[in-house]
C-alpha cells in the first residue's frame, strides 16, 4: 500500500468514526459497510461525506471510484447527494463538519511528517 493509499484510509477511517456512534458495544457504522454495498441510509451519508472529504482534500473523483469499488458516475452522484444532504439535514452537517476537523488533523499529521 502506498502512502496515497494510506491517506485515503485514513480519511476515511475519519469520516466512519465522525459519522457513527458506539451500540451495544460496537460502532453502528464500520469501514466494512461504507466498502459494501449496503443502501442504508446513515451509509449512504457517511458515503457522500467521505467522497467529499477525498475531493475537497483534492484526488480526482476516479481515485475515489476506486477505493469505494463504484463508478465514476456514482461517485459524481454521491458529490450531488452531499450537495442535497447538506441543504436538507441538520444532522448530516454536523457529521460533515465532524469529519472535516478530523480530515483537517490528519492533513497537519501529514505535513508534519513529511517536514
Amino acid at each position: 500500500m502506498n502512502n496515497k493509499e494510506k491517506y485515503l484510509h485514513k480519511i476515511l477511517d475519519a469520516v466512519v468514526e465522525s459519522c457513527s456512534y458506539i451500540g451495544g458495544g460496537r460502532l453502528s457504522i464500520t469501514k466494512e459497510d461504507i466498502l459494501g454495498k449496503s443502501r442504508n441510509e446513515n451509509v449512504v451519508m457517511t458515503r457522500c461525506i467521505a467522497v467529499a472529504m477525498m475531493i475537497q482534500v483534492g484526488f480526482s473523483v476516479t481515485t475515489c471510484a476506486g477505493l469505494l469499488g463504484r463508478t465514476t458516475p456514482a461517485i459524481r452522484h454521491m458529490i450531488q447527494l452531499d450537495r442535497q444532504f447538506a441543504q436538507t439535514s441538520m444532522v448530516y452537517r454536523i457529521a460533515n463538519r465532524q469529519a472535516d476537523r478530523r480530515c483537517k488533523r490528519i492533513e497537519d499529521e501529514e505535513d508534519e511528517e513529511e517536514e
